[in-house]
């Protein structure tokens, strides 16, 4: 499985087959940022990144995890790769992507792309990709403290209705 892109990972490989960038139609799907930490969450708690210390999240509670992000967040250390603008952007911050759907509104993506690509057939039903299920339930007020470091990202996730 390939996977996730950035616009600016986008254009590079644009580039690097002499394709104008200009000449595609960009779409793709996000999640809420706290969504987002979950899935990701969940995804590296798989027992198959065990032997890899560096990726695997395990070992440690969603609740370790959220004030590992906010703690690294604060203190400049890491760009989280969870955040939508970071994928949707070029490298002057403008956003590129021409359409961009939230991920609770995957019918409406499903849709689109049926109608643009002149698809018929049922819209899948069931999601084929899924991560072990954990515990990702947060305190009241560590989901605040996610919610005030990463409002302006949330801001604009919510703005996408």
């Amino acid at each position: 499985m390939r996977r996730p892109t950035t616009f600016q990972g986008f254009v590079k490989v644009m580039q690097a087959y002499g394709e104008p960038v200009d000449d595609y139609e960009v779409m793709c799907i996000v999640r809420h940022p706290l969504d987002k930490a979950r899935s990701w969450f969940r995804y590296r708690s798989r027992q198959a990144l065990s032997n890899n210390p560096d990726r695997y999240l395990g070992d440690r509670t969603f609740t370790e995890y959220v004030e590992e992000i906010l703690h690294e967040h604060e203190n400049g250390k890491r760009d989280f790769s969870f955040l939508n603008l970071r994928f949707v952007c070029d490298e002057h911050d403008a956003v590129r992507v021409g359409r961009i759907f939230p991920y609770h509104r995957i019918d409406a993506a499903f849709e689109y792309l049926r109608r643009r690509l002149d698809l018929s057939g049922p819209v899948p039903a069931e999601a084929l990709n899924v991560s072990p299920e954990v515990d990702t339930a947060l305190s009241p007020e560590l989901t605040q403290a996610f919610s005030q470091v990463f409002a302006e990202e949330i801001q604009w996730y919510e703005s996408l209705e």
